[in-house]
């Protein structure tokens, strides 16, 4: 998603924040640290030759992470920057759940990329019924089918989900997968 994003946005600098707890989910199956060390070791293999950079500002807060905490955070590191958000269609079809959806699309452009079972419609739909005149955009023609829900569920089931991760962190996802399950 993030190599669809850079290339199809063209921004001067990207930081990725892996969040401490989404407000719409119980628990995590890896660590703060574990998610962060995943997150690193990507970018780190993936995007050496970009400004892009791994934040810890949501692992560090240890609470909550709240998107409109975070943009209204980077607003303030970035003054006079503009900022993207991205995400994923499943998520995004669920904004009015989030704390100040309205607020959040005031601060970033939401830079949305498709997910299987969702069209661009559906996303458009969504936009001009919940949030008329919001600022999005919708990445052409690509559709994602790997989540962090599904591979959370194929975690949960014991599943092998080497192929849904980046290359270079399968030894990372396997060590961390052993001890989830070894703590249950």
């Amino acid at each position: 998603m993030l190599k669809t994003a850079i290339a199809t946005c063209e921004p001067e600098h990207t930081v990725v924040v892996p969040n401490y707890l989404s407000p719409l989910k119980s628990k995590t199956l890896f660590t703060n640290i574990q998610r962060l060390t995943m997150t690193k070791k990507v970018v780190d293999d993936a995007f050496s030759s970009l400004s892009i950079e791994v934040s810890d500002i949501e692992v560090e807060s240890e609470g909550k992470s709240y998107t409109v905490r975070t943009l209204e955070t980077l607003t303030e590191q970035f003054k006079g920057k503009r900022i993207g958000f991205l995400c994923g269609s499943d998520s995004v079809l669920s904004l009015q759940k989030w704390v100040e959806p309205r607020r959040i699309l005031e601060l970033a452009t939401c830079v949305v990329m498709l997910r299987e079972k969702d069209s661009q419609e559906d996303v458009e739909d969504y936009f001009n019924a919940k949030f008329e005149s919001s600022n999005y955009i919708i990445l052409d023609g690509t559709i994602h089918e790997s989540s962090s829900t599904a591979i959370r569920s194929e975690i949960i089931g014991k599943n092998d989900v080497l192929n849904h991760v980046p290359r270079g962190i399968e030894s990372l996802v396997k060590e961390y997968m052993n001890d989830y399950w070894s703590d249950r």
